[in-house]
């Protein structure tokens, strides 16, 4: 990339980080967030401002290197992530969303001109999402590592920014359900959110949000498993790791099985009595459900080989 191209770059970040900053501090958000997010965001763009006047300076892969640590740390991929994590755990639902989705369209955008490390970072991006939502109990943490995982997803799909936008767009849908279903039920006061709350809710709003977290985990026949599907058949990998991306999907939504499980079925007093203690029916009944709905994760898999090989008998009888 030339340095005009990259000034064009820096400039635009800027303005996303100035125009997020402003919706911040508008919102009331706590200030010390606001100083963390500024500072995270700063030292990232030293970074890539030192970048564009030393690239006559250094070698080309010190130059890729450096462009792409800025962009993972605006992105919140791993193992850039912390900042991600905390800042998430002390926004409302709206800002939330703008953080999670808005905020890295363009990011995006500007690694795709330049695909340095994206295969680590892939990999970091989604074992640490599904290290970090193992069993948590804070729902906006289970959601910011839910984006560090789909984050991984999407770096997959570069350079093509039409499947990037495609996949964000689908996510982006799934996640306002949840959004905008958790901003109606629980006040923005409560700062973390465990999903023991979730025991209060109405039966409409349980339903609402299942879909909504089963959507954003690629469950089918949701269309947040259309879009996993399509990434897949576009994307140049090989078997092994189509192999490991789909079990990956199948432990998130086992994650969020969990969660619509004990909401939905276990008495609020019971699991309040229990809730530290370890028990095994909660770790074997989600399990249950992936067993009962294993055809279509199943067909997930070899749908995407078929596909990719054209091989698929039902395609060739029309």
């Amino acid at each position: 990339m030339r340095r005009t191209s990259l000034l064009i770059f820096w400039v635009s970040l800027e303005l996303n980080i100035i125009t997020f900053l402003t919706l911040l501090f508008f919102s009331k958000t706590n200030r010390d967030c606001l100083l963390y997010y500024f500072l995270v965001q700063r030292i990232a763009s030293r970074i890539f401002l030192g970048t564009i006047f030393l690239i006559h300076y250094i070698n080309n892969r010190a130059y890729l290197a450096l462009i792409t640590l800025r962009i993972i740390i605006k992105l919140g991929a791993a193992p850039l992530h912390t900042w991600f994590i905390y800042l998430i755990n002390n926004l409302n639902w709206n800002n939330l969303f703008l953080l999670a989705i808005v905020q890295k369209i363009i990011p995006f955008y500007i690694l795709a001109q330049n695909q340095f490390w994206i295969k680590g970072i892939v990999w970091w991006s989604i074992l640490i999402g599904i290290g970090g939502a193992y069993f948590q109990e804070i729902f906006k943490t289970l959601l910011a590592y839910s984006s560090v995982f789909n984050t991984g997803w999407i770096l997959i799909a570069l350079p093509d920014m039409f499947l990037v936008l495609f996949y964000i767009i689908i996510y982006g849908l799934g996640l306002l359900i949840i959004t905008i279903s958790l901003n109606k039920s629980i006040s923005n006061r409560i700062t973390y959110v465990k999903t023991s709350h979730f025991n209060h809710f109405n039966i409409n709003q349980k339903i609402i949000l299942t879909f909504g977290l089963l959507n954003i985990g690629g469950f089918p026949p949701f269309i947040g498993f259309l879009r996993k599907i399509i990434l897949l058949i576009n994307s140049i990998i090989s078997y092994r790791e189509i192999f490991l991306l789909t079990f990956s999907s199948i432990l998130l939504i086992y994650f969020y099985a969990k969660l619509f499980y004990n909401s939905f079925f276990i008495n609020y007093n019971t699991t309040h009595l229990v809730r530290n203690r370890w028990s095994l029916n909660s770790f074997i009944n989600p399990i249950i459900i992936i067993l009962l709905i294993r055809g279509p994760i199943i067909l997930f898999f070899f749908l995407c080989i078929g596909v990719r090989h054209k091989r698929i008998w039902l395609f060739r009888i029309f």
